[in-house]
């Protein structure tokens, strides 16, 4: 096969068609004018590109003058399909949640083609039916589709997590627990997301999350509290003005429980909250020399956090003004001797770990004490809760609409979790309410839910992302819409 030749149009490695097509050629040349470039290129360049970042002074303007943020999402755009190229030829299995999230930045004419243009690639579908495409369909339904397939094949709720963004879907009444996959995710997004395997938070929640009609979803869960204070956004930047924003939000630590909950000092708990109590570690092997596994199960170059973590914050919580002296101009060109010392190594791993977890989001204490991070969009008052089936706890907000009673015919199961077994009595003294509730057939609803909640995003909630951690918790059931 000969694989695909690019045009000369500047979009094209941006497009989400192109995935499909680079990511199944057996032989990949990229051809720009009169020049021809080998796919494998790309991927050593990608892969150099990475490996520098990581020797780069943190407080040096080096790397924006030399390099710059186009250069890494080019880098980005190339390693994310070769990551794909590499499961797909294993024949290990591709799953749509993290191909959505993965490619969920290209661009496409027709909005439903970001998930349209990806079918072809999926080869585990879980416990839904295979998804199909149908460009009859408005844009609205197309979304809502995919979350319920989502949702009934990972059997979780963390398929919520991330940007729900409203590109598509503003003007619509689609419920707000529903992902607008034409909207962008934010920096960093997908290795946050995909480390969220490592987290539990929801994982003893027994009970059914159904659907009634096409707008409200009723799962289980667990409440944590109240943002009761917040902090400003942490947006990636250089490291002299991250650390301002990381101080501001240590003021913050006066109204969190010390010692913490899990019964550390506090401020060992605040390090971990604003890293995810994770810490990055730099693959040695090349991307093409990676063993290719399943996407759905993998938390990328993130464990859990150790003593090097530790002692990656002290390192980067003080500016290390040394570099100076190893920085020269000579004519045009910026010339800086790599940071290859061990400070420097943990200090950039956590700098990524902590942009990762806490890029573009907010720092809050509840009104319980915990401490955690959210999206930017949380205000002070809304709830945190933990979804059943989901690893990480989440933002709701309260609606404001009206109660209402429900007018849905036959509410649908999407899934259930560890429901202990049922006994129904025989004969005519059966139950018939019972018995249509274990069919999933309970007639028209008719109740009033509220209250009801719009999602506004996921959360760390330190000392709360693991299901030991949340026995005792009084379950309850919420209604998103």
């Amino acid at each position: 096969m000969r694989g695909f030749e690019a045009i000369t149009e500047r979009s094209w490695w941006e497009r989400v068609w192109v995935v499909q097509e680079v990511v199944v050629a057996k032989k990949v040349s990229v051809v720009y004018d009169t020049i021809s470039v080998s796919w494998e290129l790309l991927c050593r360049a990608a892969e150099q590109l990475r490996r520098s970042q990581q020797n780069t002074h943190l407080d040096s303007m080096y790397p924006y003058v030399t390099e710059g943020q186009s250069l890494s999402n080019f880098a980005r755009l190339v390693s994310d399909i070769e990551s794909t190229r590499l499961v797909w030829r294993s024949r290990a299995p591709l799953v749509a949640l993290q191909l959505f999230r993965k490619f969920r930045s290209r661009k496409a004419s027709d909005p439903k083609d970001k998930v349209f243009a990806l079918l072809g690639l999926v080869q585990h579908w879980g416990r839904s039916q295979q998804f199909s495409a149908d460009y009859s369909e408005s844009i609205e339904s197309t979304f809502l589709r995919t979350m319920m397939m989502l949702i009934s094949s990972m059997e979780s709720l963390s398929v919520l997590a991330g940007s729900t963004g409203r590109a598509c879907l503003e003007a619509s009444r689609a419920p707000s627990w529903v992902i607008d996959w034409s909207s962008w995710d934010e920096e960093n997004e997908y290795s946050r997301l995909k480390s969220l395997v490592m987290y539990s938070a929801g994982s003893n929640l027994q009970g059914s999350v159904r659907l009634h009609g096409d707008d409200i979803l009723e799962p289980p869960a667990y409440q944590i509290g109240k943002i009761q204070f917040l902090g400003d956004e942490l947006t990636i930047q250089a490291a002299t003005r991250m650390r301002r924003t990381v101080s501001s939000w240590e003021g913050l630590l006066v109204h969190a429980n010390d010692p913490y909950t899990t019964e550390e000092f506090v401020e060992e708990a605040f390090w971990r909250t604003i890293c995810g109590d994770v810490e990055y570690f730099m693959s040695q092997a090349p991307l093409q020399g990676m063993m290719p596994q399943d996407d759905s199960n993998d938390s990328g170059e993130f464990q859990r956090a150790s003593f090097n973590a530790e002692a990656g914050w002290e390192q980067w919580r003080s500016a290390d003004k040394n570099h100076n002296r190893k920085t020269s101009l000579i004519g045009k060109d910026w010339l800086e001797a790599p940071d290859q010392t061990t400070n420097g190594k943990k200090r950039n791993a956590f700098n990524y770990a902590l942009s990762c977890a806490s890029g573009g989001r907010r720092f809050f204490v509840t009104d319980q004490g915990h401490m955690g991070i959210g999206p930017k969009d949380m205000t002070i008052g809304d709830d945190l809760f933990i979804l059943c089936g989901s690893q990480v706890p989440f933002v709701l907000r309260q609606s404001l609409q009206k109660p209402r009673a429900c007018q849905s015919s036959v509410p649908e199961t999407l899934f259930k979790k560890n429901q202990k077994q049922q006994y129904i009595p025989a004969g005519r003294g059966a139950n018939e309410e019972t018995l249509q509730a274990l069919r999933g057939d309970t007639g028209t609803c008719n109740q009033v839910h509220w209250p009801c909640y719009k999602v506004v995003g996921d959360a760390y909630v330190h000392g709360a992302m693991h299901a030991d951690q949340n026995i005792g918790h009084t379950q309850t059931t919420v209604y998103l819409v």
